[in-house]
């Protein structure tokens, strides 16, 4: 396997020659790494490694503290400034607003998530679940109707994972899940809904979608999507059970 290093520049490529190579051991179990190149063609010191995203990020409750600040008012600035000397990381102007952002849609996506739970459990003996992140943004929603289940628990043999990207108005992913039946016709089992295609984000959606049949050990073949992302996450979560992966 080969790995190209990589570089924050996200509008042109520059050719960087550094590269990993890495091999698997001769018992099979471990990987080593058989050859590496560190010649860089661009500037690499600890300072510009503070600046990359993953590395500013900030614990929950400092977003919260900042969102209070912001809400009342206080200079984005000075936030900001309260927020590198208190968490020790850098911290922008875009992330600061990016706090700003998130609350605000948070708060307002607290009605509208509570307006489309109400009526999605309008119908009777539907089950409604919801899956958020530490700071109460939704990440994914799961909706099935008895009907639903009955099919589930009776076609459960395979299932086939139908991806839609991205046809409502929030812009978050449909994901439908199908069995089929004793006629041939395939039947959906649920309805899930995610924010994003983050690994992370598809695997506790489809294993709320999993807790929620309760039979994962019945499954035997799961058919997908082949540009569907969620492959290795639908292994990981049925793999004590699943014998084969088609994709179609």
């Amino acid at each position: 396997m080969h790995f190209p290093s990589l570089c924050v520049y996200r509008s042109a490529k520059i050719n960087c020659s550094a590269y990993i190579t890495v091999g698997t051991s001769e018992s099979g179990d471990q990987l080593v790494v058989r050859q590496m190149s560190d010649n860089h063609n661009h500037t690499i010191v600890p300072e510009a490694y503070k600046h990359y995203k993953e590395n500013r990020k900030l614990d929950t409750d400092s977003k919260a503290t900042a969102a209070l600040m912001l809400n009342m008012g206080a200079n984005a600035t000075k936030v900001q400034h309260h927020l590198m000397a208190t968490t020790q990381k850098v911290v922008t102007q875009q992330d600061v607003q990016n706090i700003r952002n998130t609350f605000h849609a948070r708060d307002g996506q607290t009605d509208d998530v509570t307006r489309v739970v109400k009526m999605l459990k309008r119908n009777d003996d539907a089950t409604v679940r919801l899956v958020c992140n530490d700071d109460g943004t939704v990440q994914s929603l799961l909706y099935q109707m008895p009907f639903m289940k009955q099919m589930f628990d009776t076609f459960q043999e395979t299932i086939i994972f139908d991806a839609t990207y991205k046809i409502n108005n929030r812009s978050m992913l449909l994901f439908l899940p199908l069995v089929i039946d004793s006629a041939g016709y395939s039947q959906i089992v649920a309805v899930i809904l995610t924010a994003d295609e983050k690994a992370e984000t598809l695997r506790s959606a489809i294993a709320e979608f999993g807790d929620l049949t309760g039979k994962l050990c019945e499954v035997k073949c799961l058919v997908v999507d082949k540009d569907m992302s969620a492959i290795d996450v639908l292994q990981s979560v049925y793999k004590c059970s699943c014998q084969s992966l088609s994709v179609a």
